[in-house]
Formats: C-alpha cells, structure tokens, sequence
C-alpha cells in the first residue's frame, strides 16, 4: 500500500474519506473478522509436569525402576532391595520434575502480551461521523483519526498528516520518533522504518495529527506477521538437555554391553563350570548392572545445581525463567543485541553544544560536562530549547512528547536551569508549528516587555534566515559566509558522528515587524548536538565478552551510520568488521549470509524476519547464540535464539514473554555476568558428570571382572557387589559430594578460555579423566576384593565388604581431586571450598553408619547389606586403597602439565 496513490488505495479497499456505514462494517468484520490476535491456551500444571519426563535419560530411568519393581515381585529374596531402589529412583524423578515445572509454569505467554499492547480504542469516520469504537471492530477501509498520544489500532496508509510523528522503536528499532508524509509514495522496495506514508498497529503518535485508511488488521498486520512468526517458530532443545540425552544414550548403550558380558559369563558359570542352573539369576545380575551405569542422581543434581545458579542470577539483576538456559548461557559463543534500549540508554542526550564564538574559534573539543560548570554563555542557548519546544518531563526524567525536545529540557537541568520556571517568567504568545517543507519550529515568548521569536530547526534552513550572530557578550554581529560555512562544517562533521543536530535562533519583535514574515532576520544563538548514547558500562562488558572469547553483534532497526557510530564507541566494531544493510540482507540467501557473518557485527535497518535470518546462519555456523532486545520487534528472535535475553524494565511484554531471560536492571553487564555464572554451572554440571559416571564406570567393571573370575576361579567366591550396596554407591556416597562439587567457583582461568571449551560436557579431558579415575577405581576395588576372597577365604563377604568400602571411600576423597583437571590441590590457585571437607566428612559418617548397621544388626543385616567384621589389616587396606586416588591423580595432573607446556612449546617454535 506503500507504494501506491491514496485514489488508487480507496478505490481498491471500496471506501471513501466519509467512512464506511453500519451494513460495511458488518460484511467487512465477516469477511475479515475481528481486529485482534489470536492467542494460544497455556499448558496446564500437568502438561508441564508430564513434559519433563520426555527427556532420554528420564525414560531411561523410568525402565530402570520398572525393571527394579519387577524383579523385586519375581525375586523373593531380594524384592526390598528392589523396591527400595525403584522407589527412590521414581522419588528423584518426581522431584526432578516438580522443580522444573515450577520454574517454567510462568513461560511462553507472547501471543497473549501482543494482544495486550494493542490499542483499546480507536477515532473513526463512519456515516460521515467521527466516532470512538473499540479497537478491535477497526476493519480494512475505516478512515481513522490520530493525534498525540494515539496508539494506532491498524496498519494505516495516511491519507493527510499534520507535522504527524510516530515512535515506532518498538517495532523497528529507530531510537527517534518517525517523520510521517501523507504525500509521499514508495517505490516498493523501503524497508519498514522508511515507509514514512504507513502507521504500524501499535505504535504511539508522539506529535501531530493525521487522517488515514486501514488497510491491514489483525495478523495482516506488521505486528500480526511477528505474532506468526513466534508461533510458528519452535521451541529450541537446550544445550544442557541436549547433552543429557546424549549421556543418556552413551551410558544406555555402555550398559547394555556390560549388561550382555555379564550375562553370557554368568550362564557359562551357572551351566558350565557348576551344577547349578538358576535361569534368573543371571538375568537379575545383568538387569542390576545396567542400572547400576545409570548414575540416578544425574538428572536431580544438574537440576538442583542450575536452580542454585538460578537463585545467584536473581540476587544479580537476572530472572531466569527456564532452567537449562542457565548452562546455555555458559556455553554462549555469540551476543547479537539489539541498539535501542539494550546498548544504548533509549533516551535523547545532548552530547554537544556549541555557541557562535566556540565554532568561530575552533573550540569545539570540550566535553559538555565540562561546560555545565559554567552555564551563562550558554542561558540563551538553552533558553531558547527550553522555550522553543512542547515537551514535557515526568518525575522521574522521562519525556512526555518528542524525545528529541525532551533532551533540551534535560541539558537545561544538566546546566542547573529550570525549563518550567523559564516557561512561567517567559509566556508562550504565539507557535509556528514544524513542517516538513521549512524543516524548522518557532515560537513568541514574552522576554519582560519584549516579544521574542525563538527558532530551532536543520542547521541549513536556520542559517538561511540569520543576518547575525551573538557574541560571548550577547551582542549581535553580522553573520558572514565564511561563518555559515565554519558552521555548516561543524554540522557536518557532527553529523558523520550519527548525532542529530539542531541549530538555534532568535529575533526580537516590535511594532514594526509583526505583520511582516517573522522568520527572517534571525540571530544565530549556536546548536546542539544529540544522540541515544550508548550506556556508560557497556563498553567495558563488551570487552569482558570478547576476552571470553564471545563475538558481540549488534541487530537494529537503526541507520548504518548511527549503527555503526554507537558500535564503533562500544568497539563492537573494529578494523576488518563489516556492516549490513536490511536491504541488502534481504537479497541474499541464508548459505550466502553464512559465509560472510563472521566479519559482519553490525547490522542496520533490520526486520524482524531479517533479524531471524540473521539468527538461523549463525546457529547453522555452529554459534551458540544470545539474543537480547526490549522491542515486540525482536520477539521472534529472542525466542528463536539458543537464548533470548529480554529487558526489564524498557522491554515490552511481548519481549519478556519470549525471552528466556530477563534483566531486571536493563543492563548489558549483567549479560557478561550471567554468562560467567553460566560457564561456572556448566563446568560444576561438568564435574558432576565426571565424578558420578567415573564412579558408575568402575561398579560397572567391577561387577563384569568379578563375574569373569568367578567363572574362572569357581562359585566359591561371593559376588563383589550386592544390589543394595550399587544402590548405597549410586544415591547416597556418589550424591552427597556432589552437593560441594556443585558449589565450587570459576577460577580465572577458566572464566576466560574460549567458549569452545564449555559447549561439550563430555570433552576428551573429561572422557580421559572418566576413563581413567574408573579403572583405578576398579582396580583398587579387584585388589581388595581379591585380597578378601584370597587371605579370607574363610570370612563370606569379606571381600565384598572391602571391596564395597573401596568403591565408598575413593569417590569421598576423589572430592579433592575435583576441582580442577589441571591444577594441583596444592595450588593457591585453587580457591577454598568449605562445603567439601563437610560433605566428604557427611559422606564418611553415613558410611560408617552403614558399616555399623551391618556389623551389630544380626545376621540378617549382614547378608542383606554384604557387611562382615575384618581383621586390623583389612580395615587399613579399606582406608589406604582408597587414599591412593590422591596421589594418583596428581600424578595424571602433573603429566597433563608437562604434556601441554611440550604442546605449546612446540606450538610456538611453529609459529
């Protein structure tokens, strides 16, 4: 519509400037219903709960208990057992859940919060009468009025405008109010901030008045199309639930093969080398091992350890609303920001100013804060922005009006003059209102007994009607071309630099010169120069992120060169970077773009489907990507986006609701700091998943050479393990240091290594390190349990008994070991963690406890829990066996030391 005459529009929309009469209406609301979005019922309580049961590794535990629950009805003698475990296997589960159907029960309610920002009420011709009806009756053809302060309830080509402006930041990003044009048609290929003849729905008149046809409601809207964007767009798997599921398939696949060796020895055992032909036994074994590689507190700990990191972000400014995007953001290799709002204050703020004598001079290097000491060179100056404007500011500095003019009533209080008290002492008398032709505004104010005509406007069309300039001493001097032209220069070069200029004059009336063209003759006073600034901490976090290793790129509804201006102050936008126009982004193909988005960090006159093609190439190169805004225009994208980062206090509803994040203090640090929080999460849930799978690794081994050697050595010797003690390992002395591997701190060494390092949870360091912890671990367990069945061969369980204590003790003080892979526990630049010597002294207690009940419980308790009293020396091998793992793994450490000082050594003579 754009693009075409307002005859030609009328004429296909079948509608008249008069409006449209009752019979219209009805056949039109019919035809096209109602003017509102539609929206999608939120998931009960109980959908939410049932979803988080769909994971892999959650189905594979869900069999793991109703295995457990079988045989505990088919196994008489071990049935408690069985129950104990299926039971607490379902209890982890259902906590599991619970804790994140809380979190995510206020999540995704985006069509709903569009509906909402919709205006309630709109002015309407119909029957030739200007009517108020509900928004939601507007049909394609009504003729709408708008002034200041409308929202504007349709898609609207204007039919006339009256110095109309419209904020449409939420919409395109453009951090000013938008000139409208009645008369001027598109070629067809503007892009949506620059069709300047369209008012979008929702956006907010700002100045003005105009009169114009509806030609798009409901989801044909602009806003409409973002709303089908976002419900189109589908939920994105995390990272962390990604990785789960593969541990999940990885560890199902590891016990299932150890689940198939055990059961082929132990037929060969049962059929072959003895007498005995118990069918179940075998399989209860082979069933117990494969439930003994599933770690069960996996899910629950990486649960409760995002939750704590939960709680932490929230003390820092950031909401998390669903609980995996903790761990994403750790693994965050790319920022994309939008401008307005995000990086930059979404306010006007004179940065410059300049009187006639500065300018003439050659002054024009001191910063305004500099100036504000001294402000009576520059009273008339501000004076006349005070007085010059129709603006006004709330309490708390928030402008009511045009954002432009707000920021000359904010540099007057910066230069400690009070715009309300010029206005009382100087009454308005007279307003010569802005228009596109003369590029400029002026008003009469009462000066004491004089009548003074104030002007501000483009520099070019100010200078045109100045005779004169004044001087540091407020006298008039005449203006030469010379100084135009030292001026125009100045303009110019404020202009590359993407600020906004105003020019300002004045001119005093008498008796003689009212009736003729009071726009003549002017003093020139000086101008200023203003821009939405870029957030004073932002820059510093931009550096944080890239000494991460983290790209940030800047998406916005804004012109290049102010893009690129803001960009290249933050240093998003360095030697080599490269700058994208919409309209160019819109002619490329997605495979086109994927080439070249490595270079590009700033990206200008977006919409929002361009702002998700942006988002679909990078994450198709392999990025993890954050996507931050406050606009309904970033809606898609934040919710398309690895994850979506919304504003608080500036962002719409829209926004919020898309997001996976929201920064309650709006700022762009918080990001970086929630990116840290995530890589510390991330490499605790990293930790955990070595330390508990290492641990299931071993039982897994253990179980599978005991049943080898039993073939081998004959029946007479016990089982190494029992079902309950696996249970004891799995949930209780494998659990618990987790609690203090979880709460461990990123050291700086880790705070900023490449990105890379955070994305895999089963990385070659952690896999070796999984490796080999869990052959020692079953190592040391054999040994000990050879040395039970060997030396006391007369004592059943005996090796059992020392082997369980093995396994128990060495991931207790394999705690130690946890914190770093690398760095010596010896090291200072190991930090304190005063939940370890707590939980591993916790952990020892219940033990000991468990050790206790089997010694002085009877012979019951001592055949179910596999527990028999030891000599002196067995006890010491219990205890030093597992002691070993210390110096062991400082060993591997040392080794890995020396290997990387070789690798990049060798590295650098390569150079």
């Amino acid at each position: 519509m754009f693009d075409k005459d307002i005859t030609e529009i009328l004429q296909e929309l079948k509608t008249q400037e008069e409006g449209l009469n009752d019979e219209e209406i009805k056949e039109r609301i019919a035809k096209y219903g109602l003017n509102q979005l539609p929206t999608k019922k939120n998931d009960s309580w109980m959908k939410i709960f049932v979803k988080q049961f769909v994971s892999f590794m959650s189905i594979v535990l869900i069999l793991a208990g109703v295995l457990s629950l079988i045989f505990g009805f088919v196994e008489e003698k071990e049935a408690t057992t069985n129950f104990i475990e299926a039971g607490l296997i379902f209890a982890v589960l259902i906590i599991n859940a619970l804790i994140g159907t809380i979190q995510e029960y206020n999540a995704s309610k985006t069509l709903e919060a569009l509906k909402k920002i919709g205006a309630p009420v709109a002015k309407v011709y119909r029957n030739g009468k200007l009517l108020v009806v509900p928004s939601s009756d507007i049909v394609p053809g009504d003729i709408v009025f708008i002034d200041d302060g409308s929202i504007i309830p349709a898609d609207i080509r204007l039919i006339s405008s009256n110095n109309l402006q419209i904020q449409e930041a939420s919409l395109t990003g453009e951090s000013v109010p938008v000139k409208k044009n009645a008369k001027w048609v598109g070629k067809g290929e503007e892009l949506l901030g620059d069709r300047i003849n369209m008012c979008f729905s929702s956006t907010i008149v700002t100045y003005g008045n105009g009169i114009g046809v509806v030609c798009a409601t409901g989801l044909k809207t602009e806003i409409g199309k973002i709303a089908n964007l976002i419900n189109n767009e589908k939920e994105v798997s995390t990272h962390i639930e990604k990785t789960m599921n593969r541990i999940g398939k990885i560890l199902t696949i590891v016990g299932g093969i150890a689940a198939a060796i055990v059961l082929i020895f132990s037929y060969i055992n049962n059929f072959v080398t003895t007498d005995s032909h118990n069918w179940m036994l075998p399989i209860l074994l082979a069933v117990s091992l494969a439930v003994a590689v599933i770690p069960e507190g996996l899910p629950a700990m990486s649960t409760v350890l995002m939750s704590m990191g939960v709680r932490k972000m929230a003390k820092e400014n950031a909401i998390v609303k669903k609980l995996p995007a903790v761990e994403t953001l750790g693994s965050c290799t790319c920022i994309c920001s939008d401008k307005t709002g995000t990086l930059t204050l979404n306010q006007m703020t004179v940065t410059k100013i300049f009187t006639p004598d500065e300018i003439i001079s050659n002054k024009v290097d001191e910063p305004i804060e500099v100036k504000s000491e001294n402000n009576e060179i520059y009273k008339e100056l501000l004076k006349c922005g005070a007085l010059c404007n129709t603006a006004t500011l709330n309490q708390d500095n928030s402008t009511v009006g045009d954002p432009t003019e707000g920021a000359l009533l904010l540099v007057c209080q910066q230069f400690k003059l009070s715009y309300e008290t010029l206005r009382i002492e100087h009454p308005k008398l007279f307003e010569l209102p802005f228009d596109s032709d003369r590029k400029r505004m002026s008003t009469i104010q009462k000066v004491f007994d004089n009548d003074v005509l104030f002007c501000k406007g483009a520099t070019e069309e100010v200078l045109d009607i100045c005779d004169y300039y004044q001087d540091a001493n407020g006298q008039k001097q005449p203006m030469t071309e010379q100084i135009k032209n030292q001026i125009k220069d100045l303009n110019a070069n404020l202009s590359a630099q993407a600020l906004r200029i105003l020019s300002f004059a004045k001119r005093e009336l008498n008796d003689e010169v009212k009736d003729q063209n009071l726009e003549n003759h002017l003093t020139y006073i000086g101008l200023m120069g203003m821009i939405d600034p870029p957030r004073k901490e932002v820059k510093a976090a931009v550096l944080k992120c890239r000494d991460a290793g983290i790209k940030v790129v800047m998406i916005t509804g804004d012109h290049a060169i102010t893009a690129k201006a803001i960009a290249s102050e933050l240093t998003i936008f360095q030697e080599g970077n490269e700058v994208m126009n919409g309209d160019e982004l819109e002619k490329i193909s997605e495979e086109e773009l994927m080439k070249k988005v490595q270079k590009i960090t700033v990206f200008s006159r977006i919409s929002p489907s361009g702002k998700l093609k942006i988002i679909n190439a990078l994450k198709r190169s392999n990025e993890i990507v954050s996507m931050t805004g406050d606009g309904v225009n970033d809606a898609p994208s934040l919710k398309a986006a690895d994850i979506g980062v919304a504003m608080g206090i500036t962002g719409t509803d829209v926004a919020k609701a898309s997001a996976d994040v929201i920064l309650l203090d709006d700022n762009f640090t918080t990001i970086g700091n929630a990116v840290f929080e995530g890589r510390r999460i991330f490499r605790n849930i990293q930790k955990v998943v070595q330390f508990l799978v290492s641990g299931c690794i071993a039982e897994v081994l253990v179980i599978i050479f005991a049943t080898i050697l039993s073939t081998f050595f004959g029946s007479s010797w016990d089982e190494i393990l029992n079902p309950i003690q696996i249970l004891m390992l799995n949930l209780v002395t494998d659990t618990i240091p987790c609690f203090a591997i979880g709460a461990d701190k990123l050291t700086k060494n880790s705070k900023f290594k490449k990105p890379d390092v955070f994305r895999e949870i089963f990385s070659k360091n952690v896999m070796f390190n999984i490796a080999i912890t869990g052959a020692y671990f079953s190592l040391i367990a054999l040994v000990g349990y050879v040395l039970g069945e060997v030396l006391l061969h007369e004592t059943p369980h005996a090796g059992m008994t020392i082997a369980f204590l093995t396994l128990s003790l060495v991931q207790v003080f394999h705690t130690f070991n946890m914190q770093s892979n690398f760095v010596s526990i010896f090291s200072k630049e190991n930090q304190f963690n005063k939940l370890v010597p707590i939980l591993t002294g916790s952990s020892i207690l219940v033990i000991a406890a468990f050790v206790v009940v089997g010694l002085v419980g009877g012979p019951v308790a001592s055949q179910t829990l596999g527990i028999v009293s030891l000599p002196a020396w067995a006890w010491a091998v219990s205890i030093i066996l597992p002691l070993s793992v210390i110096p062991f793994v400082e060993l591997v450490k040392w080794l890995h030391r020396i290997n990387t000082k070789k690798h990049n050594q060798l590295f650098a003579a390569t150079k």
